[in-house]
């Protein structure tokens, strides 16, 4: 199962992704990004209990992101996967 959006239901640990496909665009930020390492926690909406993202068969795509997201060095916390 491809997780498809964050949400406040479900409460995830922490976890490194180690891919993310597809451009990602953030207010204040010029030309996409590409997400490295997820140190937080991540909120799945679909897939209850905990969740680490090495378990997961395949490459992690995010479409979309509804939650707040911190970047070390970039002011703000909106941000949206391109579809």
């Amino acid at each position: 199962m491809v997780p498809q959006s964050c949400e406040r239901n479900y409460q995830y640990r922490r976890c490194s992704m180690r891919r993310a496909t597809g451009p990602l665009r953030m207010r204040g930020v010029p030309g996409p990004l590409r997400v490295r390492r997820v140190t937080g926690p991540l909120r799945v909406r679909g897939v209850p209990g905990p969740l680490r993202v090495r378990d997961l068969p395949g490459p992690l795509r995010v479409r979309r992101v509804t939650g707040p997201l911190r970047v070390r060095g970039v002011p703000g916390a909106g941000a949206e996967f391109l579809q």
